[in-house]
């Protein structure tokens, strides 16, 4: 873990406008900053609002458990939930749960950052190693990085198009979203949301590990993905 306070009383003053405007998908930048994290292995609008907030998807409130940082983890994440900015291809992805802690009890104003792979169009099935995809490590418009705050009860809700897959070493490590959780400035948990039934899974070292980590997407009118994640710190 990792303590910031100036940075996260920064990620404040430019939310001053209250949370919801955070969730709502600010371009403002503000960095709450952790560690800049290990680089363990080679791999690494407006969003839904209908966040509720009771806690069926894991009502024991086990911490949620953590996975490795990767290497496209950056420095100075902008504040913003909409991440389909730049007019590429993909499936629209919304996210959304709720920060708790292990009493179950919501967590208002925990910051989430996120960011993850470009998107694709092609199914995993029919992927050629040229088909590899790669993160923005160093443009100035961070694409596909963002970081908001949970509002009062606790929620989040987020949009962009699903990640796609990109090679790490011979294989292709499935489809995921890096995420820091802060709470009080202080960095709770690095992890890795994955996606059920995508094939890479069972090949890759850490996704197979956490099967509780995949998130389970329903397609809805016009091919809109929707899935759910609650993250217990």
């Amino acid at each position: 873990m990792s303590t910031d306070p100036l940075n996260r009383r920064r990620f404040l003053t430019i939310g001053s406008a209250g949370v919801a405007s955070v969730l709502l998908g600010c371009s403002k930048t503000g960095d709450v900053k952790g560690h800049t994290g290990d680089s363990v292995g080679t791999g690494d609008s407006t969003a839904d609002t209908d966040t509720h907030t009771d806690t069926d998807t894991n009502d024991s409130c086990e911490a949620t458990t953590s996975d490795i940082t990767g290497p496209y983890w950056r420095d100075g994440i902008p504040v913003r939930s909409d991440f389909d900015l730049y007019g590429h291809e993909g499936h629209t992805l919304l996210l959304s749960g709720q920060v708790r802690d292990e009493d179950c009890q919501p967590i208002a104003n925990a910051v989430i950052e996120m960011w993850h792979a470009t998107p694709t169009l092609i199914a995993a099935e029919d992927l050629e190693p040229t088909d590899t995809v790669d993160y923005d490590t160093d443009s100035e418009g961070y694409r596909y990085y963002g970081q908001f705050a949970t509002d009062a009860d606790g929620a989040y809700s987020m949009k962009t198009l699903k990640p796609g897959w990109y090679l790490n070493g011979s294989a292709f490590r499935p489809s995921h979203i890096h995420v820091k959780v802060y709470v009080d400035g202080v960095e709770k948990l690095t992890t890795q949301l994955y996606f059920k039934d995508d094939p890479f899974i069972a090949s890759d070292t850490w996704a197979s590990e956490a099967p509780e980590r995949a998130v389970e997407l329903s397609a809805k009118e016009g091919g809109t993905l929707e899935g759910r994640f609650d993250f217990t710190v």
